[in-house]
């Protein structure tokens, strides 16, 4: 499923992307249009690798095993490096070198993976047959009736991004240089809590299969706990290193403004980080607990219902400008976690795939 899925994916992205540009803006004679299209269409490439892994992921963490995808992961990010390194500096092939050293990490794990998960030791917990890829009407049932929803909230939150990034091209260079830059730290503090989630989504996944309900709601808790407190420890943190942090992306003595612009934008996703933090639990729990139309409600609230008609009303309205952005980022980020805790009562931690019974097992 997930190679078929990928190379659909794949064809879409590298015919329509010309198209996606185009809608969000971007005038097609210029450089911004040319690079893009070109990074965009040739990433696609790497879809197919992308969702084989993620596969594997998933399978990894839920036998309990998050270390081996945290190796991959890390190879792929190192033999990146390395590869940008040596197309860009030593072969000279700028934007192409970058594209075609993303694509071969991405890929080069494959067989790995496909060997660890063929293993025979008793640690392998899920060892694949061969006979087990035989296409099966029940399990691509099961899985598309519970990743649905899951999928659609992923596709909903970049298509709203998308938008939101359509508008940021209205405004200057600087700024758009400022929004990315802001957006690329965003990410990295966001990892933490991100490998929370995961552990938690596993847990509690586990603990309703084996029955531990109680055990279950408390991993929830726990990880709601200590997301709270890591992401409050880094806000803080962050709050008083702002500034140099910053300049090791846009140095403020070449480019002034849009290193001003950066570090009040940056102080606005730090404000948000700890709500950023329990709108992911949230999400987790959801998915660990089988309820991926609630996780769907969620993402689609934040973005659709809520971000994205607050940055039209403050900018075309009230004519906050840029400022829109980041104030509706965080009354939508406080609305989301208002609605997480409403729809948590909605969840019943009991399993949702029943009659279910595997006709391989090792």
């Amino acid at each position: 499923v997930s190679t078929i899925v990928g190379f659909i994916f794949n064809a879409l992205l590298y015919f329509l992307t010309p198209y996606i540009l185009k809608l969000m803006g971007t005038k097609p004679d210029t450089d911004l249009f040319y690079y893009a299209n070109y990074y965009v269409r040739y990433r696609s490439f790497e879809l197919v690798a992308l969702f084989i892994f993620y596969a594997f992921q998933a399978t990894r963490l839920a036998t309990g095993d998050s270390i081996t995808p945290v190796i991959l992961s890390a190879c792929s990010i190192i033999i990146n490096i390395i590869l940008t390194y040596i197309f860009i500096n030593l072969l000279k092939m700028d934007l192409k070198g970058a594209v075609l050293a993303t694509i071969i990490a991405n890929v080069i794990i494959l067989p790995i993976c496909f060997i660890i998960i063929r293993k025979n030791k008793p640690t392998n917990i899920l060892r694949l047959q061969y006979q087990a890829l035989k296409p099966d009407k029940l399990y691509i049932k099961k899985l598309f009736l519970i990743g649905l929803p899951a999928a659609l909230s992923q596709v909903f939150t970049s298509l709203g991004f998308l938008f939101i990034n359509s508008l940021v091209l209205n405004f200057d260079n600087y700024i758009i240089r400022a929004i990315g830059v802001g957006n690329r730290i965003n990410a990295l503090l966001l990892f933490p809590v991100a490998a929370i989630g995961s552990a938690l989504t596993t847990f509690i996944g586990q603990n309703i299969g084996a029955g531990q309900i109680a055990r279950a709601k408390k991993s929830l808790w726990i990880a709601m706990f200590i997301t709270i407190a890591i992401s409050l420890v880094a806000s803080l943190t962050l709050l008083l290193i702002r500034k140099p942090l910053v300049n090791l992306f846009i140095k403020k003595n070449l480019f002034e403004k849009a290193f001003e612009m950066c570090v009040y934008y940056l102080t606005f996703l730090i404000i948000v980080l700890p709500l950023m933090g329990v709108y992911q639990i949230w999400l987790c729990c959801f998915e660990g607990c089988g309820r991926t139309d609630l996780s769907f409600y969620l993402a689609t609230t934040r973005l659709w219902i809520l971000r994205l008609p607050l940055i039209w009303f403050l900018m075309k309205v009230i004519n906050l400008g840029v400022a829109s952005i980041w104030y509706s980022m965080i009354i939508s980020n406080v609305g989301v976690v208002i609605l997480g805790t409403f729809l948590y009562r909605f969840i019943d931690f009991k399993p949702h795939i029943t009659k279910f019974k595997p006709k391989l097992t090792t």
